[in-house]
């Protein structure tokens, strides 16, 4: 049947302005009238056949069976609903040839009626460009390409109606510079079989494939021969496996300059999976696996991952401190992001202390800073609660049963040294209460309060029973007996530890005075200050060096 229809078989289509398909066939359908369309959906679920109708085969669909994308529909009908997909060089026009946009720095004057064809002239300045959303169905030909782009170096195609890996290919051939390539969301892609592509990127150092599909192996596949990518994100793509198959053959020395690694809201289950995949990888410094069902870590050798500096489970399904534990084992990491996992709630009530403390080379956690005198806090808290605990056992803190439950514990024992376990006669360290006298100036209170009580709760006590706002104030414990002379050790800042930790005893004294004040102990408050700036300092050398690694 003839016809002379605007659309042609191969176009890649955007129907109202949201579903995206190819047109497969145009022409009759046996027992029907007019001119019918046969079209192949990207999202399989809007088909109900693979281009049959009634027992005859009309089109053949690139989506693997036994899905059924395909659908017919009247050929008047999808003309008024649909839009024909652009080539990329006619969707930039488009976009920038009525825009200003920074020059190179020789700089472009426009001026005059050829102002719009001087700026289409010069769309090869270009470094970046985004076409984001829009209706881009096919790329342009190399020789096309290249003398109008020539410049690019960004490129960002999220979410346009592009079909087959081809038009990806002839990105590469047409763009010499290309250096980053945002390939996202892009649904015509998720059931084209990929070919090797890596070769016609030689400049490529950021790729993103997110919602696309693709798992490790179809990448690898696509782009593993781009010996220079150092950033992959494959986000969302449904991967389940990550396997070692694809390290083989042609694909050997893959992604071995790969210093990011993005695998966020996959279903990722198995650590070992990850491990086995991933940990001999010899650039990897940072791997973002969040959103992943991940149950346990187990890092089964400290020869895995010896370059990894960042790592981010956060949101994962983490459920026992053990698997935290297992962390430290990892040599170079600095930063860990673990927040909304199922791990219990620690002994402590306090997360953030427990993590700092069983994690011991981390500098960041969560995005926050670990100052110098927090890491020493949260250590020194965790081993008098483990020692104590493992007094009311009746073991020794370096006992065989608490290192397979604590295996930092010979660690920190060795920095802190040993402390004393609690008196037999005095019950836990948690329900001993001292005796303690509370200064403030000329007001003196005597008080019995529990061991266990900590920094944060001590204020609002003080604030009340002194009269004085503590806000702003140093809070100061001193021995008992010690003259008022004594320096003794600020406490204010160190909110989630125990009076029991800090060493209060029977008689010790608490002082408040004011923070501008000439005192001793000022230069503990100044230290703290300085262990502060310098690890912030230190966090901001190990983010450069990463960034000018990548």
């Amino acid at each position: 049947m003839a016809s002379d229809s605007k659309l042609r078989v191969g176009d890649r289509l955007v129907v109202a302005s949201a579903y995206k398909c190819t047109l497969r066939y145009i022409g009759g359908l046996h027992g029907q009238e007019g001119a019918w369309a046969g079209v192949e959906w990207d999202d399989p679920g809007r088909g109900k056949h693979r281009g049959e109708h009634e027992g005859r085969s009309y089109f053949d669909c690139s989506t693997p069976r036994p899905a059924q994308p395909a659908s017919f529909v009247r050929l008047s009908k999808l003309e008024s609903a649909c839009e024909v997909g652009c080539s990329l060089l006619d969707a930039v026009r488009e976009k920038y040839a009525g825009r200003d946009f920074a020059p190179k720095p020789e700089g472009y004057v426009f001026v005059g009626e050829g102002e719009a064809e001087t700026r289409l002239a010069h769309l090869d300045a270009l470094e970046s460009i985004s076409v984001a959303g829009a209706h881009v169905g096919s790329v342009d030909a190399p020789d096309v390409l290249t003398p109008a782009l020539g410049s690019t170096e960004e490129l960002d195609l999220t979410q346009t109606a592009l079909g087959s890996w081809e038009d990806v290919e002839r990105l590469g051939r047409g763009l010499p510079r290309l250096t980053v390539l945002n390939a996202s969301h892009i649904s015509g892609l998720r059931h084209a079989p990929p070919p090797r592509l890596g070769s016609h990127f030689p400049r490529l150092r950021v790729l993103a494939l997110n919602g696309t599909g693709v798992d490790l192996a179809a990448a690898t596949t696509l782009f593993g021969a781009a010996r220079c990518i150092q950033e992959l994100r494959l986000v969302g793509n449904g991967v389940r496996e990550l396997g070692t198959s694809w390290r083989g053959g042609e694909s050997g020395g893959a992604w071995s300059s790969l210093a990011i690694l993005d695998l966020q809201n996959n279903a990722l289950e198995s650590w070992t999976d990850v491990e086995e995949a991933l940990g001999d990888l010899p650039a990897l410094r940072k791997l973002l696996l969040g959103g992943n069902p991940l149950t346990v870590i187990s890092v089964a050798s400290r020869d895995r991952f010896r370059r990894l500096e960042s790592l981010q489970v956060s949101g994962c399904k983490l459920r026992d401190w053990d698997s935290v534990d297992q962390l430290h084992r990892l040599t170079s990491l600095r930063e860990l992001r673990i927040a909304d996992n199922e791990l219990p709630a620690p002994v402590t009530g306090d997360v953030r202390c427990e993590l700092i403390a069983r994690v011991g080379r981390i500098v960041v956690l969560n995005g926050g800073l670990i100052a110098p005198g927090e890491r020493k806090d949260a250590e020194l808290f965790y081993l008098r609660r483990v020692t104590d605990a493992a007094a009311e056992r009746g073991l020794d803190e370096l006992a065989p049963e608490i290192a397979r439950e604590h295996p930092r514990m010979a660690e920190l024992v060795e920095r802190y040294g040993r402390l004393a376990a609690p008196k037999s006669e005095t019950a836990a360290s948690t329900r001993t209460m001292i005796q303690l006298t509370l200064r403030c100036g000329d007001a003196t209170v005597e008080k019995k309060l529990p061991s266990s009580l900590t920094v944060a709760r001590l204020k609002p006590l003080l604030a009340r029973l002194l009269g004085v706002d503590v806000s702003g104030r140093h809070i100061t414990l001193l021995p008992s007996g010690a003259p008022d002379s004594h320096g003794g050790e600020r406490i204010q800042d160190r909110d989630q530890l125990s009076l029991h930790v800090l060493g209060a005893a029977q008689g010790s004294v608490v002082r408040v005075e004011e923070a501008g004040g000439v005192e001793l102990g000022s230069r503990e408050a100044q230290e703290r200050e300085e262990e502060q700036e310098e690890a912030l300092q230190a966090l901001h050398t190990e983010q450069r060096k990463i960034m000018l690694q990548v």
